[in-house]
């Protein structure tokens, strides 16, 4: 009882753990790492080395930003550029609807549809996009939704009507979810 009263007196000298309240430094240590000693080299499904240390769930332990080696990195940037493309699809919109209003011609009720099926295109979307994931896994999913929606985003600057407008919006959003 005495150690732990010398914080009171200025003293920073006690007993080991008396100012961390209950911890007496006795506790339990474990090995933060999942590897075992004699473990075989860990590989993928044809048998070939991963470039980055694994663990014992072939998770990457390390993270190097400027290389594109399969299938840690290679997915890790993949899907960094699907996240910014999916970004800037979704967000594009807005800010230039000032210009898109006065190229189309787009009227206050254009503009209220285009949201409308904006949002309604979300809701759709999860509600179909929750499916795929469970039948094919998220990879594929949001593969396969990509590359059905990259057709009517890459012709967004080819619109010239409202109803087109608000159908690339509503692709927009499907891609982004």
């Amino acid at each position: 009882m005495a150690a732990n009263a010398n914080w009171q007196d200025g003293n920073t000298k006690g007993e080991p753990g008396s100012s961390l309240h209950g911890v007496t430094g006795r506790e339990p240590v474990f090995q933060m790492t999942m590897e075992t000693v004699g473990e075989k080299e860990a590989t993928d499904l044809k048998g070939r080395k991963f470039a980055l240390p694994v663990d014992s769930e072939h998770k990457a332990k390390t993270v190097r930003l400027y290389s594109v080696a399969a299938p840690h990195m290679r997915t890790f940037h993949l899907s960094w550029i699907a996240f910014m493309i999916c970004f800037f699809s979704t967000f594009a919109a807005p800010p230039l609807m000032p210009v898109i209003r006065d190229n189309l011609g787009l009227t206050k009720v254009d503009i209220g549809n285009a949201g409308i099926a904006s949002v309604a295109g979300a809701v759709v979307s999860r509600l179909l996009m929750g499916t795929i994931c469970d039948l094919v896994g998220p990879r594929y999913g949001c593969a396969i939704l990509m590359m059905i929606t990259a057709p009517a985003i890459f012709c967004m600057p080819l619109v010239s009507t409202p109803v087109g407008f608000i159908l690339g919006l509503h692709q927009m959003v499907k891609c982004s979810d």
